[in-house]
């Protein structure tokens, strides 16, 4: 007997609105499914390895004494604490035992006659890779103007605190 009046309910649905005979008569539209950012598991065993070489047109780098080399990670805008070595006589250095997470960035800093100089781009481990090449140029220092050529330049505005502003260059 409840069967049959569940089946009266939904043919008087039909009939009384159209509408709804429609809606009854179309698939079920699949659940918006939720989608995820899968990224690399982080492993210790990742190699960055460089060389620092002149960027001054017929000079060559000082390497009388080892050249201090840093190297800063970066997780989105978090950073971990650096690892410092040292220059080998020919320029090269090495790090080891890096986290290879396909979200981690590093970046080579070098400090050349008390200026320090970045690598050129951010390094990311691909989730198949274990080591990574960089080439760091650096420069001479100069007291001419003439000698002096700025291809490109960034100022950064930054508002720290009310009625401050700090501008730096990059």
């Amino acid at each position: 007997m409840n069967r049959l009046i569940g089946i009266a309910v939904i043919l008087v649905l039909l009939v009384a609105w159209p509408g709804v005979g429609a809606a009854l008569a179309q698939p079920a539209s699949p659940l918006p499914q939720a989608t995820a950012q899968i990224t690399a598991p982080e492993t210790s065993d990742g190699v960055i390895e460089g060389k620092v070489q002149s960027g001054t047109k017929d000079a060559q780098v000082d390497l009388s004494q080892p050249l201090e080399v840093m190297l800063l990670s970066f997780t989105g805008d978090q950073e971990s604490p650096p690892v410092t070595t040292k220059t080998a006589p020919d320029g090269t250095f090495r790090f080891e035992n890096l986290l290879t997470g396909s979200n981690r960035d590093y970046v080579v800093l070098v400090t050349y006659r008390n200026v320090e100089v970045f690598s050129r781009e951010r390094l990311r481990f691909s989730p198949d890779q274990k080591k990574l090449t960089v080439t760091v140029p650096v420069y001479e220092t100069t007291t001419k103007r003439d000698a002096i050529k700025v291809q490109r330049t960034h100022f950064i505005l930054d508002f720290p605190a009310d009625r401050t502003l700090r501008v730096g260059e990059q």
